[in-house]
């Protein structure tokens, strides 16, 4: 409880202070739904959606076309407030557990020194659905990906990456990022030690299709190897997305796809639909319908409805919080979103 009081007076103190600096914003979203699956109803407030945050950022004009920028980020539950969501395997003591990095930048190069999204995953949401979110894309990935995402021993969930020095470059419409880790072989939180990180992605958009191309190695007890690409197009107003994965750990491959589309329905009614497969026999596929009413600019509400092959838990709404041992054939979830 005391950990608890302290996280929250220092992000109180954080936000008050940032109201008062000029080029800094305040940000997040609040995401809670109510969840049925085959093991029974509960309520998640990490996001089966947009994913509940908050965060500061901000950014400073140095001259010379040069620029200054800091991104303090963390991920909770609004069921009880407490921390979660987020990188860092040790979300009770780490506060900025999603994003915590200082960066310098130009038109064309950029350096990001801290913990920070790893562009494997950036590039993964390339071949995203529009309509769904987290609540579709999470298990999507798990199965996309030979049921493992950008994982190492310091990183929950592995989208965001600690003690992390990322590249990046920008020309004539080719973006490209490379990342790796810097404590890799050393103690970390907990005593827990670190695993080689290395990803990177390069992106560009031909012919109104956005194509990236994302790679990443890990290597600690096992060495494991994703590369995936992935591209999108709209067509009538209707999005179109897919992605392809080749998988390796420890030399044993499996391939995996994405397929979805999501479009305009009835005046703030979207709807999306999402295939994904991999040819593991303990992933198979999974199915997924979602809606989505715009009630602002701000707020909204949705139902997911994922339908799985395989009773599994690694098939199960990780960014829903359901945990590892509730495993599920078929997933509904009805929330509501408001970001800030």
């Amino acid at each position: 409880m005391k950990k608890s009081n302290i996280a929250l007076a220092a992000l109180a103190l954080i936000a008050s202070t940032a109201a008062m600096a000029e080029g800094v914003t305040v940000y997040g979203t609040a995401d809670v739904s109510v969840v049925k699956t085959d093991v029974g109803t509960s309520m998640a407030g990490a996001g089966n959606s947009a994913g509940s945050i908050f965060g500061v950022k901000g950014s400073e004009d140095l001259g010379g076309g040069l620029k200054a920028s800091f991104n303090l980020e963390t991920g909770y539950t609004g069921t009880n407030g407490a921390l979660a969501n987020g990188g860092a395997v040790d979300q009770t003591t780490v506060i900025f557990n999603r994003q915590a990095n200082v960066g310098l930048s130009n038109e064309n190069f950029g350096l990001t020194l801290g913990a920070q999204i790893s562009p494997f995953i950036a590039g993964e949401l390339n071949g995203a659905t529009g309509v769904g979110g987290n609540g579709v894309f999470v298990p999507g990935l798990l199965i996309l990906n030979g049921g493992n995402l950008a994982g190492t021993a310091q990183s929950a969930g592995g989208f965001f990456i600690p003690d992390a020095v990322n590249v990046s470059a920008s020309f004539n419409g080719v973006s490209a990022n490379v990342m790796s880790r810097t404590r890799a072989g050393t103690a970390g939180t907990g005593g827990i030690t670190a695993d080689k990180y290395m990803a990177a992605n390069i992106g560009a958009t031909v012919a109104d299709i956005s194509f990236n191309l994302a790679h990443q190695k890990i290597t600690g007890t096992a060495i494991t190897k994703n590369t995936v690409l992935s591209a999108n197009t709209t067509v009538s107003g209707v999005r179109l997305n897919a992605a392809y994965a080749t998988n390796s750990i420890d030399g044993v491959s499996n391939k995996g796809y994405l397929v979805g589309a999501s479009m305009p329905l009835v005046g703030a009614l979207s709807g999306g639909l999402t295939y994904a497969r991999n040819d593991l026999a303990s992933l198979g596929n999974m199915k997924s319908v979602s809606l989505q009413y715009t009630l602002s600019k701000a707020t909204y509400v949705y139902l997911n409805y994922n339908k799985f092959s395989v009773d599994t838990a690694v098939a199960g709404n990780d960014s829903g919080n359901l945990g590892s041992a509730n495993k599920t054939g078929a997933m509904t979830a009805v929330g509501v979103a408001h970001s800030f």
